[in-house]
């Protein structure tokens, strides 16, 4: 179903869901009993949001990205190319410091130097002003997934560590919930202020922990600086060795043993793992990581995965043949890929078109970014822009492949695409 943007503000899209108003309206009437503070509560609500969302976008756009705004629910989200970690945490801020910065601030120092005989209408709105994009600036900066302080964390830890850490995040959101409820108790502060946070980190840690247990563990070993190539092309991590040196210790000769410290990922952040190494252009080691995983894993969700993962390295490595060759006829596979194939086999036209309607359907983004970079890097991007733009559900894809673009290089195609987007 197509999503249309209801207005457009700066350039940007924007949507408001059904629900989004019907949220806004019962907190009205919960707290309110005047309707000229019923509908000053509604538009300092939205009004506070939509700030918060713009703050998001600008930094998007400052980094080259496309964005656009959906409003729904208790707030909104607003959607953007992928961006390197420390770029995601600027991105991540952005929306808190501009409802902190160009609304709560001047709406506290606007009240304080209000005349006492100023409307009460007025004062109500600073008043709220302030306090709404206050709490709703702070309050998303609190490191609880998925909140902006959530992907923030999550993103600092990739700086950190260079993996992605979502088990120890959905932790820290679980620990900051309790905090929250025992420092709010101990001030007097209800439980319900409390319950909403509590209920989006346990449902998050709740999912990402059916996730796991519905996939079959792995073990992949750290890469050493120095990977041997095996006879696919891939990296082939060092395992336990005996060397041909022997070491005389003590009088007796003992096997020198070489050990690379394994590190444990299971099928679903080993298939992450390949999907950055493909974005990231490494077709050889997204190869090393999942190659074992499609062989031996008795899951055959996560096998289909880790085979559709070999097959768009191939692909991009300009080998359909070998592509196919990856894929289990029992398993089910994207729509995308089919339409890879297709656009490999050197039919550009048609399978411009066939990648388009797929995209434009496709719901996993990991999927999009590796059908968007085969057609960009064969030098197709701006007809499957055009491709994707003359469907009427075409318009996420299109602003995916806009990071597509710019990943890969093709910068031009990157800013005509822009201006479409934002015209």
């Amino acid at each position: 179903m197509r999503q249309d943007p209801h207005i457009t503000l700066f350039g940007f899209p924007i949507r408001f869901e059904l629900f989004f108003w019907i949220v806004m309206a019962l907190g009205a009437i919960s707290y309110q009993t005047k309707l000229s503070f019923m509908l000053i509560y509604c538009f300092v609500f939205a009004f506070s949001i939509l700030v918060h969302e713009l703050g998001h976008a600008f930094m998007y756009r400052r980094y080259g990205s496309t964005a656009r705004i959906s409003l729904h629910g208790l707030g909104g989200a607003t959607f953007g190319s992928a961006q390197p970690a420390r770029q995601a945490i600027a991105v991540g801020a952005a929306g808190s410091l501009a409802q902190i910065i160009l609304l709560a601030l001047p709406a506290y120092f606007l009240r304080e130097l209000l005349p006492l005989g100023a409307p009460v209408e007025l004062h109500f709105f600073l008043y709220r002003l302030y306090w709404v994009s206050l709490f709703w600036g702070v309050l998303n900066l609190l490191p609880i997934w998925p909140l902006d302080g959530g992907h923030i964390l999550e993103n600092i830890l990739i700086l950190r560590t260079g993996k992605v850490m979502r088990k120890e995040v959905h932790a820290v959101s679980i620990v900051a919930v309790f905090a929250g409820l025992i420092i709010g108790g101990a001030y007097g502060y209800s439980i319900g202020w409390f319950l909403p946070l509590a209920l989006i980190a346990g449902n998050g840690y709740f999912l990402y922990k059916i996730q796991q247990d519905q996939m079959t563990p792995d073990t992949s070993m750290i890469v050493s600086f120095n990977p041997r190539l095996d006879g696919d092309g891939g990296y082939v991590p060092d395992i336990p060795t005996r060397t041909a040196t022997k070491q005389k210790r003590r009088g007796r000769k003992k096997d020198h043993l070489q050990v690379v410290a394994p590190v444990a990922l299971s099928g679903p952040e080993a298939i992450e793992a390949a999907y950055d190494a493909l974005e990231a252009g490494d077709k050889r080691s997204a190869r090393g990581r999942v190659r074992d995983i499609a062989a031996k894993t008795t899951d055959r969700e996560v096998a289909a995965a880790a085979r559709e993962v070999l097959a768009w390295s191939w692909l991009r490595d300009g080998e359909p043949t070998r592509a196919r060759q990856q894929l289990d006829a029992s398993m089910t596979h994207s729509a995308a890929l089919d339409a890879g194939f297709t656009f490999g086999s050197g039919s550009f036209a048609d399978g411009v078109r066939a990648m388009a309607a797929a995209l434009a359907q496709e719901e996993n983004m990991r999927v999009v970014f590796q059908g968007s970079a085969l057609v960009c890097e064969k030098g197709f991007g701006a007809k499957l822009a055009d491709a994707l733009l003359a469907l009427p559900d075409g318009f996420g894809a299109a602003m995916q492949l806009h990071g597509v673009m710019l990943a890969v290089g093709a910068r031009d195609d990157a800013t005509a695409l822009m201006n479409r987007l934002m015209g």
